[in-house]
């Protein structure tokens, strides 16, 4: 699979599992980002894996959406 495509597929899983778009993961500033990406890592692994909890995984996935889109929400406030 080609980079753009795996970067599709990335979004694809966000805005599926999380209901968050390409664009509001680009606002977000790089730290964030990583922060995302790493909890879509791991949900992917679940996915990959034949016995992977994907239950937690995905709902680490939207805590961690969910919290970072809290914290800049917040961050704007102040």
């Amino acid at each position: 699979m080609s980079e753009e495509a795996e970067i599709f597929d990335d979004l694809q899983l966000l805005k599926t599992q999380c209901g968050i778009s390409y664009r509001q993961v680009n606002a977000m500033p790089d730290a964030v980002q990583r922060r995302i990406l790493a909890a879509l890592d791991t949900y992917k692994s679940a996915l990959a894996a034949p016995e992977g909890d994907l239950s937690s995984a995905r709902e680490r996935l939207r805590e961690t959406v969910e919290a970072e889109k809290e914290a800049m929400k917040r961050a704007r406030r102040e």
